[in-house]
């Protein structure tokens, strides 16, 4: 768990050094606003506004490098494991997939699990009830990739990347290893999921790796 815990804690460091820096700028960008001639009401409050802003951005850092330094992203995955039956045995095993699984940089993926990681975000998904995995590119001038987990009750969780290397990752480490996980957008799957055809699902996914 030493391992985990110490990579983790850099990761939410790393993020709170991003999100320190927004903030720096919004406060300096805000009070650089107020500099300028504005109208009466705001000249008269020009002070008192810089102060709540420096308040402001002074208890957001706080706050943003207290959760750093507790290990929130930690704290996180032990909350999650104690929702189920063995909190003990699923941290476990979920330190085992943070060892030895295929790291997403910087999150991680194996045959049990997704452990997802977006700055301070963090998302633990069990592969055991995942029937179909795809992506898609969105239509905004942004581009980001949305990966969408279906899972075998009719629901599902997306994802968002900024770039295609993970979601490339995951759709391939499922493709080479989950063999009853389908992959991939395609209208037969679409059908099949729909209908709450599960089983079906996970025998088209294994008779496509089978002719691959």
């Amino acid at each position: 768990m030493q391992r985990m815990a110490e990579e983790l804690k850099a990761i939410g460091k790393k993020a709170a050094v991003r999100q320190s820096i927004v903030i720096l700028l919004i406060a300096a960008f805000t009070c650089i606003f107020f500099s300028f001639d504005l109208p009466v009401f705001l000249s008269a409050h020009r002070q008192l506004i810089a102060y709540i802003t420096c308040a402001l951005a002074a208890i957001s850092l706080a706050i943003t490098w207290k959760d750093a330094e507790k290990n929130s992203l930690l704290k996180e995955i032990e909350k999650i494991c104690k929702t189920t039956s063995n909190p003990g045995a699923t941290m476990a095993r979920l330190e085992e997939t943070w060892r030895d699984g295929l790291d997403l940089k910087p999150g991680r993926i194996d045959k049990e699990y997704i452990i997802y990681l977006n700055g301070t975000i963090l998302k633990i998904i069990p592969l055991k009830n995942v029937v179909w995995v795809y992506d898609e590119i969105s239509d905004d001038k942004y581009g980001y990739v949305y990966l969408f987990v279906c899972f075998d009750n009719n629901k599902y969780q997306s994802i968002n990347f900024f770039n295609h290397d993970a979601p490339d990752m995951i759709l391939n480490y499922i493709s080479e290893n989950c063999p009853d996980i389908a992959t991939g957008h395609e209208t037969e799957i679409e059908k099949l999921y729909d209908n709450k055809d599960m089983d079906g699902v996970r025998k088209y996914a294994r008779a496509k790796r089978n002719r691959i």
